[in-house]
């Protein structure tokens, strides 16, 4: 079980909640709950549907390169700080401080249309980046969300089982991507293209005609969510993206697991133009996925009795092979800074917005689980064991319990005084 807390340190960045020792749910539910079904009302405007006890779940898997296009959204913080035209990115001024962070655990967000990355898009935005497992340079396959004996998207699809999904979890395209194995985890529907994913949920849910068009873009759907003449890999990532935010509106799918951006390793993204046009693109998918479920609520849950937007209620995490080195533009070399890998994810208020660990040109430091400080003499085997029960805490809404259940380490250090 967790520990006591200590509180973070540094100074306001943003604003920085100290960590304490996260609150226990034991409760999973009972899989009652009734999937699409969000027009349940009590007389004074709350709900009755049941309290949330899991967050669904995006996981982009950027293998084969394809992490490194993520690292022109949310930037190692000291590549904007002590810019250099010689680092890999392709202009600082279109990076801000990202809101409720810190000097002690910074981000920069990508500007789409001005603002940064996801603002206005949820109550608890802004993300969390972990630097976490090693550098995996030219697979499709990485091993960054292997806990131990456990995989923790697989089993924070096992805490899901109230949301009632008629597919738990749904992957595309790739086999290769790891799922499993985790305790009571739902077996995983592997599909090749959204069509195939419509087919997948009509074996077992009824789809109206509206519900089927909802769920696949038709012609011109895509132009608002990438802009004018994005790369084929985003327009492709666009279109999972499209459907996701269709299923999880109407609770038919609990996780998505998809490639993004593989094979499409950017080794010369500075020298031929396509930085910026990946980064602006990219930004703008990922933002406009989570605008579109900002306007809807979670079909299946609520949250101390009132509706939730499925906005808050949607972890999406990304993780790849490798971030290339982020201080070198010239070819943007597969080797990172200390053999350093990172998690990028969306926790949505539970876990501290903003880095954990440092990169730098000359190596990387971890961070203490505990105390969530750099402290050089934490192992990387750790650093990635708290990153991943932290990742697990959040994808339960802060089961403590659940994630002792898998993993007895500590992880307090990422976790924010107050939870949703």
């Amino acid at each position: 079980m967790v520990g006591a807390a200590v509180a973070a340190c540094g100074g306001t960045y943003g604003a920085d909640p100290p960590a304490t020792a996260p609150k226990t749910t034991t409760d999973q539910g009972d899989g009652s709950a009734p999937a699409g079904d969000a027009s349940s009302t009590t007389d004074d405007g709350g709900t009755s549907l049941p309290e949330c006890r899991a967050q669904r779940i995006v996981h982009l898997v950027g293998g084969g390169g394809g992490l490194a296009w993520f690292t022109l959204l949310w930037p190692v913080p000291s590549v904007i700080g002590s810019f250099d035209p010689a680092y890999a990115y392709d202009d600082p001024t279109l990076a801000a401080p990202a809101p409720g962070t810190s000097t002690a655990h910074p981000l920069y967000a990508r500007k789409v249309q001005g603002d940064v990355l996801w603002a206005k898009t949820g109550t608890h935005a802004t993300p969390t980046v972990l630097v976490s497992g090693t550098n995996q340079t030219h697979t499709s396959s990485p091993n960054t969300t292997t806990m131990g004996a456990h995989e923790i998207v697989a089993a924070g699809a096992a805490a899901q089982k109230a949301l009632a999904a008629p597919v738990p979890a749904l992957r595309f395209a790739l086999r290769a991507l790891r799922y499993g194995p985790a305790p009571d985890a739902p077996a995983i529907r592997d599909v090749a293209n959204v069509d195939e994913a419509v087919e997948a949920i009509a074996e077992v849910k009824t789809l109206t005609d509206a519900q089927r068009a909802e769920l696949g873009p038709a012609a011109g759907d895509l132009d608002a969510w990438t802009g004018a003449a994005a790369p084929k890999s985003v327009v492709d990532l666009a279109t999972l993206l499209y459907f996701t935010a269709a299923a999880f509106r109407h609770g038919l799918v609990g996780t998505v697991v998809m490639p993004a951006l593989g094979g499409t390793d950017p080794h010369g993204a500075f020298a031929d133009g396509a930085a910026t046009l990946h980064a602006d693109a990219l930004a703008r998918v990922l933002h406009t996925f989570y605008e579109e479920l900002n306007k809807t609520t979670e079909p299946a849950c609520s949250h101390d009795g009132a509706a939730v937007s499925l906005a808050d209620n949607v972890l999406l995490l990304v993780s790849g092979d490798t971030p290339k080195n982020p201080f070198v533009r010239d070819a943007w070399p597969d080797g990172s800074p200390g053999g350093a890998n990172w998690i990028y994810a969306r926790a949505n208020g539970y876990l501290v917005p903003g880095w954990f660990g440092q990169v730098t040109p000359s190596g990387k430091t971890d961070f203490n689980p505990t105390t969530g400080a750099l402290d050089p003499a934490t192992s990387a085997d750790d650093a990635k064991r708290a990153s991943l029960a932290g990742i697990l805490f959040a994808m339960t809404r802060g089961d403590a319990a659940y994630v002792a259940s898998l993993d007895g380490g500590s992880y307090q250090g990422l976790v924010p005084s107050t939870l949703p």
